[in-house]
Order: C-alpha cells, then structure tokens, then sequence
C-alpha cells in the first residue's frame, strides 16, 4: 500500500516517487519543474498510485514517454513530446497501459483525414492538443500524439465517424402530362428556398444529423418514410435529408433524380402532383339577338387579348394608333366579314 499526500509538491518529488514505484528510470528536461497536487486520504495498491500519479502528470501537461523497457523520458509543460523517443502504434490492443504518451496511426476506410483532424482537434481544444493530431491525405490515415488514455477514447471516435456514406438512389420519374424541364425548374426553386441570400453558410459544413421521431407529423410538416419503417420528420426548412440532384431528360419528358432513399416518396409524389390532370372548362354558347356574331367576335377578341400580345385564332384585327376609333371599329368589322366569308 503507498501514501499519497503530495499537496502542492515538487514535480521532483514526485517523480521520484513514481520512478520508485515502476523500478524504471527517469529522464528529464530542464523544462520539468512546478507544483503538483496529489492528496489521497487513504493509502492505495501500488498499481492504482501508479496510475494516479501517472493521470496527474497528464492533467498538468507533463508528457511520460517510454524509451526503453527501464527508462521513461519526461517532457516538460508546453513542449511538444515528438521531441522525445515517441513510440507508434496502430493497433489498439498495442496501446501500453497507464497514461504514457504514444503516437497512434488511425487508418482511415471512409473519412476524409483532413475533415476528421479539424473535428478532433475541436474536441481535444485545450493546452497539449496544438500539432497533436497531423492528418496524412495521400494515406488516408491520421497521426495522433496523445496519452494512452485519451487515445482509446479517440480510437471509439474515430470507429463511429470512420463509416461508409449514406447511401443513394438513381431514379427516373416519367411524367404523362406536365414539360420535364418546367417541373425541374419548379423544384429546383423549391428546395433552394431555404438557401436565401442573407443567411450565413459554410463551405462543406456538416448538416446537423436529426434523430427519427416516431409517430405522427406535426400540422406544417411532411413526414418522409425510412428505412428502419420509421417516420423522420421534416420541417419547411428542411424539405430533404441531405442533398439532392435533379435534372431534366427533355427527349424522354424524364426527370432524373438522385438523392437518399427516404427522400424519394416525397419527391415522387410532388412530381405527381406536377403532372396531375387539369379539366378544360365546357364551353358557353350565347345566343345573340340584335348583333352579328362576325362583329361581336372581334371586340371580345380584343377585349380579352393582353395588350401587345399578337392575336391569334379564327379572327385577325389589326388596328392603326393614328386612326381614330370609329375608323378602328369599322376596320376591325371588316377584318370579321371578310374572314367570315373565306
């Protein structure tokens, strides 16, 4: 059993505790100095004050690294360990018990090196992780500098971001009645709606991941069906889960759709409702009593036509601006005899 009642001790002292501990031997810099804190009431099993002191040189930036089966090198605070014999390792069950530091290679399957540096660098923030993880591109690996301890947390991190991407659908949707490429258009402005100008984004940012939520939409929001069978709620600001591509096929009257598998009920059935059938209205006959049809048929044409628009159909007014209107109207009464009588 070992005391441990240290309160505002020499680094020294305690260094030379653990080297009495561990039967190796210690090699420092001249950067080792300062005051630790290690105060535990009851007396502990070897083992365990190894580990304690061993955590407590960790917590104040003091870097144990083995050299050798016997000898320990210790770094100072606020200097980088690769100064010292670093060992690396790139399995797991060859991590060394304790807290020594060791540099770990994390070979990457799926993610980007560069992208899941920045991500652990963000986690590990703190004095110690500047230039502690170095990304490798071209391998596709991550080198880490950390104690053992912080690296098996690593290890558990990186097993859960390093999975294959979501995957994806390649669709055609034929449409029966509606133009492929006003439809495209169409959803094209719906789903960049939420993109306005304005509002702040960044490049390759990582779209936030939303749990499933099980059971019935809310009033305002479209529930798109997963895989698993569950319900995955959607907002208007969120109209997909994550990004989608579509285009026009014009020769075919297609439109091509690539986009996760839960996104395809609904981008189907709002094609659907693109191309739905619209009803012409009957037409209204109107009997006349005291006028021609061939003179009523061109003031209604006139009337209806946009202004500036060319008129088309069984009827072809043409009028002059200069003219005035009662010389307007007898021309345009001409124009519907004469086709009339052809």
């Amino acid at each position: 059993m070992v005391t441990l009642q240290y309160p505002s001790s020499d680094v020294q002292d305690v260094l030379h505790l653990y080297e009495t501990l561990t039967g190796k031997r210690l090699v420092m810099d001249n950067n080792v100095q300062g005051k630790v804190n290690i105060f535990i009431t009851k007396p502990v099993p070897r083992e365990e004050a190894i580990k304690i002191i061993e955590m407590n040189l960790s917590l104040n930036g003091y870097s144990l690294v083995p050299a050798d089966e016997n000898i320990v090198e210790v770094v100072g605070v606020g200097k980088n360990p690769r100064v010292a014999a670093v060992p690396i390792v790139s399995n797991e069950a060859d991590i060394p018990p304790g807290d020594q530091t060791v540099s770990f290679l994390f070979k990457l399957s799926y993610a980007d090196p560069q992208e899941l540096a920045q991500v652990l660098t963000q986690y590990m923030s703190g004095p110690g992780s500047a230039g502690a993880i170095l990304a490798l591109p071209k391998s596709g690996s991550l080198l880490v500098t950390q104690n053992a301890g912080v690296i098996r947390r690593l290890a558990r991190i990186v097993s859960q971001l390093d999975v294959a991407p979501a995957e994806v659908v390649s669709e055609f949707v034929k449409l029966e009645r509606a133009d492929a490429q006003k439809v495209v258009d169409m959803l094209k402005d719906i789903f960049e709606k939420g993109n306005q100008p304005g509002q702040p984004s960044l490049p390759n940012a990582v779209r936030p991941i939303r749990p499933p939520i099980v059971g019935q939409p809310q009033p305002g929001q479209v529930a798109v069906e997963t895989e698993p069978g569950g319900m995955t709620v959607l907002s208007e600001d969120t109209l997909v889960v994550g990004k989608i591509k579509i285009s026009a096929d014009v020769r075919t009257n297609r439109i091509h759709v690539i986009t996760r598998p839960s996104n395809m009920p609904f981008i189907r059935q709002l094609i659907a409702q693109f191309d739905e059938n619209v009803e012409f209205a009957k037409p209204v006959t109107r009997p006349l009593r005291y006028v021609s049809a061939a003179d009523m048929l061109p003031v209604i044409t006139q009337a209806l036509t946009e202004p500036g628009a060319n008129q088309q159909g069984g009827t072809q007014t043409s009028t002059t601006p200069n003219l005035p209107a009662q010389q307007q109207a007898q021309q345009q009464r001409a124009n519907g005899i004469s086709n009339t009588a052809s």
